[in-house]
Parts: structure tokens; sequence; C-alpha cells
């Protein structure tokens, strides 16, 4: 619903792709004052290389579904998207 509130004359002002990645930028920074707030030990480079390669397959699909989000919600009316989001 403010994706359609922020357009104006049928146009957004923004890049829903920018909105997209500072979004995750905002998750990664809150994930690193955490992680550093607990004040445990880091594992070594190679340990946290491997563990760091579980996450791209699920990182890569949470930055495709977020982004289709944008690009639905321009082409659907923002209702009927929530309704049909809900039913997955």
């Amino acid at each position: 619903l403010l994706t359609r509130a922020a357009e104006v004359d049928g146009q957004v002002l923004y890049s829903p792709f920018a909105a997209s990645l500072f979004s995750e930028l905002g998750k990664l920074a809150i994930g690193v004052v955490w992680a550093m707030a607990e004040r445990t030990p880091f594992p070594p480079p190679a340990e946290l290389g491997r563990a760091a390669l579980a996450f791209v397959p699920p990182a890569l699909g949470y930055v495709v579904v977020n982004n289709l989000r944008f690009t639905l919600v321009q082409v659907i009316n923002p209702g009927l998207l929530q309704l049909l989001w809900n039913l997955k």
C-alpha cells in the first residue's frame, strides 16, 4: 500500500531495488551489532567462509522474492496482491 501511495502520476519516485538493498543492509548491520554484542570469539576465516556459503542460496531466494514484490505491486492491486501472497 505504501508503494502505491508513493506514486506520483503513475511513476514511483524511488528505485524498488535500492529499497530492497537498503533493507538487506539494515538487517546485516543489526546482525553485525548483535554478533559483536555477544562477545564470543569469531571462528577462523576458513570455517567462517564455509559456514557463510550455506546461507548463499536462501539469501539469493530472498533477493528474488523481495524484488518481485516491488514489481508485482506496480502491476497488481495491493489488496489482491496481499490476498494472493497470504495463500502461499
